[in-house]
């Protein structure tokens, strides 16, 4: 029986690497994975171990508890409970999240090696080659015909031929439920369109952290200009069985400037299709969670208290501002740009 606190740690599986390894976990934020290349009986405790934890009490949830406490989101665990049936096995891929290509044309700002290979070749990190197919070993160990949902990420999906390999494999696409997450850069193939007219629906989630030259800055080198064109033609020219979502991830940077995309959102992603947008902080050296007095100070006076940017906040008291001032520093000597034009309203709140 599925776990009563979170279906994702019963049958959810997020894939992914760790170094060369192709890795599991619950979920995207969970801490613990397993490798994929464990025995039968490591899987088999691995779940066994999942499906006991309280999702309400432990702290490996933390971020669920976190954002579902303060009210910024719907999370991930309340989402569970429409994406698995009750009458799931412990251990069936109700629920996958598939992130081994990491091939993107990105090098976002709260991203890294580790996600985009625009960064590792920024940064001359390249990684391990691999020699066997992650999706014929990720096939090898769940069976693809109890899915109900796959979340498709990169790097930038649409540069990846994963879900492709994936898709004409399902024998009940009209059963399946898919999404992606996106930079909005690329405009789907026609395989793509194709594909999509089988499933159930399809949702994508453009991940847009802010408009105009705010966008450059964080979704460097991506072009505000090309994404809202690919945006506004994807809403107008694809079935009609794909909606429509955006991820706003808030981060240092783009928090006080939060009601300039969200009054952008409200005029231009107006359509039947369009379900709204999450609102998501981040995490590392550009999280929110914690500002300098004089931002919290200006943040207060421009929303309402319990508004959801004000509660992303947990401390107003920033003791990270050198590492960050020196992070921002070395990406505009690199890339040729200057944080602070960009973000002039916020700029002397960083000293």
């Amino acid at each position: 029986m599925p776990n009563s606190t979170c279906r994702l740690l019963s049958n959810g599986y997020k894939f992914d690497f760790e170094g060369s390894d192709i890795v599991y976990k619950p979920c995207c934020h969970f801490p613990m994975s397993q490798r994929l290349d464990a025995s039968a009986a490591e899987h088999q405790e691995f779940r066994r171990n999942l499906n006991e934890i309280n999702s309400y009490e432990s702290s490996t949830c933390g971020q669920c508890n976190f954002e579902s406490n303060r009210k910024i989101r719907k999370t991930w665990r309340d989402h569970s409970f429409k994406i698995v049936p009750v009458d799931a096995e412990v251990g069936d891929p109700s629920y996958l999240e598939i992130q081994t290509d990491k091939t993107c044309n990105g090098g976002c700002i709260i991203c890294g090696p580790w996600n985009s290979s625009y960064w590792q070749s920024e940064l001359k990190q390249f990684p391990i080659k691999q020699t066997v197919d992650p999706i014929d070993k990720i096939l090898s160990l769940i069976d693809i015909q109890k899915t109900k949902k796959i979340l498709f990420l990169g790097g930038e999906p649409f540069l990846s031929t994963t879900d492709t390999k994936i898709l004409p494999l399902i024998k009940q696409p009209e059963l399946v439920s898919l999404q992606y997450t996106t930079n909005g850069s690329i405009y789907p193939s026609q395989l793509h369109i194709d594909l999509w007219s089988k499933f159930q629906s399809v949702l994508i989630n453009f991940s847009l952290d802010g408009i105009g030259d705010r966008f450059d800055y964080i979704r460097y080198p991506l072009k505000w200009s090309q994404v809202e064109k690919n945006v506004t033609r994807m809403m107008k020219e694809l079935p009609g069985n794909v909606q429509f979502k955006s991820n706003h991830t808030i981060n240092m940077l783009n928090l006080y400037y939060y009601k300039e995309f969200d009054d952008w959102h409200s005029q231009v992603m107006q359509s039947d299709r369009n379900i709204g947008y999450s609102f998501t902080p981040c995490d590392g050296i550009l999280s929110p969670k914690t500002v300098p007095k004089k931002l919290f100070n200006m943040l207060l006076d421009k929303y309402d208290v319990d508004s959801k940017v004000i509660q992303t906040i947990l401390d107003d008291d920033c003791n990270d501002q050198k590492n960050l001032i020196a992070y921002l520093s070395e990406l505009d000597d690199r890339r040729g740009l200057n944080w602070r034009q960009v973000f002039p309203e916020i700029s002397d709140c960083f000293v």
